[in-house]
């Protein structure tokens, strides 16, 4: 999972559950604030209630001359008893439902949320889906200058006020999920924002390659972790250049220092074969040396090469037509071809105009051609073509002889690599001729691949991309 949309998940959950917390302590706290607030009523009418009581007439005046008549208390559910516990005052709600209340055993006990099944349909604000009213009551005694004098049981219904709660819930539900939604965006927006250095920096160091260390990665902002990752892969990178310029330096001086003790004793062994004096038995042992000492040069001139391919200081960019670079190759190395019998053809149908070195693509196709001659039997036929497309050109070097097995394809390009023991031996190869093949076409952004074609044969071929 890549870290933009980690991160931006990681937003939303963070999110998700600061909305939920909020959401719940403002759904909570609402519903505290309704529910004291209806029981701060509930009680201010208890005690008017009982404020109301006449010593002399042993009544509550509120109950004898006010609240019978009082339409706004069609919806309580008010039981009065006296001291004995007989009812004397009850609102028309007791007709419809019971309420089971607990009776109090101290002056005061509130709060009560109870729920009663209903039969009247006609009853105002009741759960209509299971045919319930739901009521905040409070029940206490009532007492004059320290006596008893009876008790009530008040409430009124929730219901509406339930149903406003799960409205609000239903709200607050819905912002959550557009909050969310809209967090998630924005996180990812500002991921992607946030995380496009990184993405430069990467298209940057995939651009880089042992050919090209001399490039660097831009730095945006030296003062962040980003800014700070770009600069240690800039010192990194000089490191590396340091490196590979030590290697390349090494390999070229000991190239140089080798090929001159290598020639002198190729001179000397070879004004050696012509003495009349040297037994036979001692010349051939001495033309084999001479054939060993004409293989290190060749390996030291292929690593040479190969030194100088991996330098992009080396290159020489120019436009040019691989049919004018195939053909000057074709007719460099026709003869090693007429001297196995083999027929050299090649068939551009188009000029193939490409940007590159002319030196070093002349180096590729050669070698390309070369192993194919090397390893096509004698009165075998290899076709060099130049395929254009709208996108690419595409050069083709097909042979008819053995192929590779497949299980070596992919390797065959690597240093040094061979796919028999003795098959550098037979054809005086150092193993390098591909991988240089490989470099060069690296160098030019083209891609070499090599498969084993269908009537036998292997081919070669090296797609370049029109830019």
């Amino acid at each position: 999972m890549k870290i933009r949309l980690r991160l931006t998940l990681w937003y939303m959950a963070v999110s998700m559950l600061i909305m939920v917390v909020f959401s719940s302590l403002l759904y909570f706290g609402m519903k505290h604030l309704l529910y004291q607030a209806l029981d701060d009523d509930i009680n201010i009418f208890a005690d008017t209630i009982e404020q109301s009581y006449n010593p002399f007439l042993g009544q509550f005046e509120e109950l004898l001359f006010k609240l019978e008549s009082a339409n706004r208390y069609k919806e309580l559910y008010l039981l009065v008893y006296n001291r004995i516990g007989q009812p004397i005052f009850a609102t028309p709600m007791t007709q419809y439902l019971k309420l089971d209340i607990p009776v109090p055993r101290n002056k005061r006990q509130e709060g009560y949320t109870v729920t009663a099944p209903v039969k009247n349909k006609s009853l105002r604000y009741r759960n209509k889906k299971v045919d319930k009213i739901t009521f905040r009551a409070i029940s206490r005694r009532m007492s004059y200058q320290g006596q008893g004098i009876g008790w009530l049981q008040a409430a009124l219904p929730i219901q509406q006020i339930e149903d406003e709660l799960r409205e609000l819930l239903q709200v607050m539900l819905i912002a959550n999920v557009l909050a969310v939604a809209l967090v998630g965006l924005g996180g990812f927006f500002l991921t992607k924002k946030s995380l496009q250095p990184l993405r430069t920096i990467i298209g940057a160091a995939q651009d880089i390659s042992e050919r090209n260390l001399e490039e660097r990665i831009p730095v945006i902002q030296p003062n962040d972790e980003i800014g700070q990752l770009a600069a240690t892969l800039n010192s990194l990178l000089e490191r590396l250049a340091l490196a590979f310029d030590a290697q390349r330096n090494f390999i070229s001086d000991i190239a140089h220092e080798l090929k001159t003790p290598l020639a002198i004793m190729r001179s000397h062994w070879e004004s050696e074969i012509n003495n009349p004096d040297l037994p036979e038995n001692v010349k051939e042992r001495v033309v084999t040396d001479v054939e060993s000492i004409s293989r290190m040069n060749r390996l030291l001139d292929d690593l040479s090469q190969l030194n100088k391919t991996e330098s992009r200081q080396a290159y020489r960019f120019e436009t040019l037509e691989l049919r004018d670079v195939l053909d000057a190759v074709q007719k460099e190395i026709a003869p090693l071809a007429e001297i196995k019998g083999q027929t050299l053809h090649l068939k551009a149908g188009c000029p193939g105009k490409v940007t590159g070195d002319r030196v070093k693509l002349h180096r590729l196709f050669f070698n390309l051609i070369e192993n194919a001659i090397k390893y096509t039997q004698e009165g075998g036929r290899i076709d060099v073509s130049v395929i254009c497309t709208r996108d690419t050109v595409k050069v083709q070097v097909c042979d008819n002889g053995p192929g590779v097995p497949e299980a070596d394809l992919p390797h065959i390009f690597e240093r040094f690599y061979r796919v028999q023991k003795d098959r550098s031996r037979k054809t005086g190869g150092s193993g390098l001729g591909l991988a240089i093949c490989k470099m060069i076409a690296d160098s030019h952004h083209a891609r070499l691949y090599a498969e084993n074609l269908k009537g036998g044969g292997l081919g070669f071929y090296v797609v370049f991309e029109k830019r």
